[in-house]
């Protein structure tokens, strides 16, 4: 599109070029045509070749004025494209960041699961030690009872009697 939009700056230009020198040979018949009416000779012809360059300037003023139309449409375009470019930016900048908030999410609940799951884990393995000093407590009760039932006691539980014998 840009270089499509430089030749026909080119193209305007070269056109610019021949109104000048269209305008000027105008000129130049009209006085042309004013000598010859004064010295009273024939005008017919340069009334001819004056409608010619009428007819000329004409088809150049609407080629440039098809031009800068043209010109205008690319312009709206271009900056219509530049709008679409920006919000196509902003809506990929909006879907990353909406990505990135869902990934924050999701990590921050894996973390807490993580947390929970690890806490429960401490909690069960506190309750297994606890569970375990409670059966060896239990075991320990049950094998003094034992013992104390075959009259085996250990001599550091028998209580001390009155006095050194």
């Amino acid at each position: 599109e840009e270089r499509e939009g430089a030749e026909e700056d080119a193209r305007a230009a070269e056109l610019q070029t021949k109104k000048k020198a269209l305008v000027k040979e105008l000129g130049e018949v009209d006085l042309q045509i004013v000598q010859h009416e004064d010295e009273g000779l024939a005008t017919d012809e340069l009334e001819t070749k004056k409608s010619e360059l009428e007819e000329a300037i004409a088809k150049v003023d609407t080629e440039l004025r098809q031009m800068r139309e043209r010109a205008e449409r690319r312009a709206q375009l271009a900056q219509f494209n530049e709008g679409e470019l920006e919000r196509e930016k902003a809506a990929k900048a909006k879907k990353a960041l909406q990505e990135k908030l869902r990934a924050d999410k999701k990590a921050e609940i894996m973390d807490r699961m993580r947390r929970k799951q690890q806490a429960a884990e401490e909690q069960r393995e506190k309750d297994e030690v606890e569970a375990q000093k409670r059966r060896e407590v239990e075991a320990e009760k049950q094998a003094a009872s034992g013992l104390a039932k075959m009259g085996l006691v250990d001599p550091s539980l028998r209580k001390k009697e009155h006095g050194p014998k």
